[in-house]
């Protein structure tokens, strides 16, 4: 029971990620090179997000090892998935690529620098 509590909240964390990241990917085209700097800078805010995530709360939320490696390719899915349904339900005209991949980077680089870190 405590593996599902578990992963139902890393879930919702990822979730809000996700949004966030959304909120901030801005909704006006740009070219390829501007969402490169933007991926570029969600993978610095997800190391610093990661950094200080690790001191607020100094233990894996999910305790079984199996479960954490996992857990390293589902965050980006999770984050990327919502995204896409955020996009899909308040902006389905825009483009949903870019912004589901800068959720799924932002999301996979706190995952890692937890894992790494702890």
């Amino acid at each position: 029971m405590d593996v599902f509590v578990e992963i139902l909240l890393t879930i919702f964390g990822d979730v809000i990620v996700a949004l966030l990241s959304s909120i901030f990917d801005g909704r006006r085209p740009s070219s390829p090179d501007k969402q490169l700097a933007r991926l570029f800078g969600f993978l610095i805010i997800g190391l610093v997000a990661g950094w200080v995530s690790v001191l607020i709360f100094p233990a894996h939320f999910l305790t079984n090892p199996t479960a954490q490696i996992v857990w390293l390719a589902v965050s980006p899915l999770t984050a990327a998935f919502g995204v896409y349904l955020f996009h899909l339900l308040f902006f389905p005209r825009d483009d949903r690529g870019w912004p589901m991949v800068h959720a799924a980077t932002l999301s996979a680089t706190i995952a890692m620098w937890r894992y790494l870190a702890l």
